[in-house]
């Protein structure tokens, strides 16, 4: 596309009120078709907004859709003043709304009495709202899953070992909360559940995107600036939603360090990573950063029943992908689920034994592995080696003897 002059036109991405919209494509009636949906709610209830990707978006229709998103974040009711008044209460004159999602004032009581309400807002609940708040959970948009005690206080040990200025929260708010109390690391959030906004100053959270690398207010993109330029050596700390393409995350993440790099002319800039995903997506995460290793710690969520040790006799299958020398990074042994290889100088998995043909501890997901001859590597111990298609998989799940059945 070009313009009247002959200069090349640069399309318009389109855009809604959560930030630039991400390209789909699904099959209807054997055709593909391809349109551009909401990045971070994918259930159209919760964000209606499509455009067909063969359709040009009118830049006027951008800068109404820009207008309307920051009138609506300008309308926000949450802002440090409030905090503040808030704190200055005592716990039985503070009060939180859970229909409005909200602090309540003691002069606002009246319009909330016949709303849920939550009495006596401690100070230890203010500095820990995720202890309490109700988790939002849909499907197709924001599924919020919480750290156990457990992993919050691993991840807050483990960036308090190393020399880093200050931690990037990203959809972590437990860690966060924690690293506030604690006092040892400065720490700024970005999340999308705009809750927070009034729990924190917006010195230490912005509301944002990560699917579209989206700060919701110029101010919340401000202050994360002034907080990366204040961080010589930062360490990044996500958590996103399992569901999302481990090649967007990557590429915010990618955008978020470049920001950090730009903020700093010193040699000595550094920044470290801290990617919470499912060990069976390891391919997709190294692809996009091969610096990357995974660890065999196994996250634990709260509010989660396959990924809590409690509730699942299975191991959690989320693992911790770092720029970190894994070597540096000890798991807690007393727990009895790690211990260290002094062949590979590492901790692993207490049942992930090393394997002297491929000389490391080869287990992916916790569970012994075994050394396949045929396939020169190491496998899960409950597969068995398959002639007809020449790979290791469990028994009877054969897509080669499938193939030759379908054929008689």
């Amino acid at each position: 596309m070009t313009t009247k002059s002959g200069k090349k036109k640069i399309p318009i991405r389109p855009r809604c009120i959560h930030g630039p919209c991400l390209l789909f494509s699904r099959f209807r009636k054997g055709a593909r078709i391809r349109y551009y949906a909401c990045s971070a709610y994918r259930d159209r209830k919760d964000c209606s907004f499509y455009w067909p990707a063969d359709k040009a978006f009118p830049l006027d229709k951008a800068r109404q859709i820009r207008r309307m998103a920051a009138g609506k974040n300008r309308a926000s009711r949450f802002d440090s003043n409030r905090l503040s008044e808030i704190r200055m209460l005592n716990a039985k004159s503070r009060a939180f709304c859970f229909d409005c999602c909200c602090l309540v004032l003691p002069k606002e009581t009246d319009a909330h009495n016949s709303h849920r309400l939550r009495k006596r807002i401690t100070n230890r609940q203010l500095d820990r709202p995720s202890s309490w708040l109700p988790p939002i959970w849909n499907r197709h948009g924001e599924a919020q899953y919480w750290f156990t005690d457990e992993t919050t206080h691993f991840l807050a040990k483990t960036v308090n070992k190393f020399s880093v200025d200050g931690v990037l929260c990203i959809g972590t708010p437990r860690l966060h909360e924690l690293l506030h109390i604690d006092g040892k690391k400065r720490s700024f959030l970005l999340d999308i559940d705009e809750r927070y906004e009034q729990f924190f100053k917006p010195s230490d959270f912005a509301r944002f995107n990560l699917f579209a690398c989206y700060f919701f207010t110029q101010k919340g993109k401000r202050h994360c600036k002034q907080f990366l330029e204040s961080c010589q050596r930062l360490v990044i700390v996500i958590d996103p939603p399992f569901g999302g393409l481990a090649k967007v995350i990557g590429k915010t993440l990618q955008t978020v360090m470049r920001m950090h790099k730009r903020a700093h002319q010193s040699p000595n800039v550094a920044c470290d990573l801290l990617w919470m995903f499912p060990y069976f997506l390891e391919r997709k995460v190294t692809a996009i950063m091969p610096r990357l290793s995974m660890l065999d710690y196994q996250v634990e969520y709260d509010n989660h029943v396959h990924f809590n040790s409690a509730s699942n006799r299975r191991p959690s299958p989320i693992r911790i992908f770092t720029s970190l020398d894994p070597g540096s990074v000890p798991l807690p042994v007393h727990e009895g689920k790690y211990r260290f290889c002094n062949i590979c100088k590492r901790f692993v998995a207490a049942e992930n034994r090393h394997c002297q043909i491929c000389h490391s501890c080869t287990s992916k997901n916790g569970r012994p592995y075994v050394h396949c001859f045929h396939c020169g590597k190491c496998v899960k111990a409950t597969n068995i080696h398959c002639e007809a298609c020449s790979t290791c998989h469990r028994k009877g799940s054969c897509a080669a003897e499938d193939d030759t059945q379908d054929s008689h």
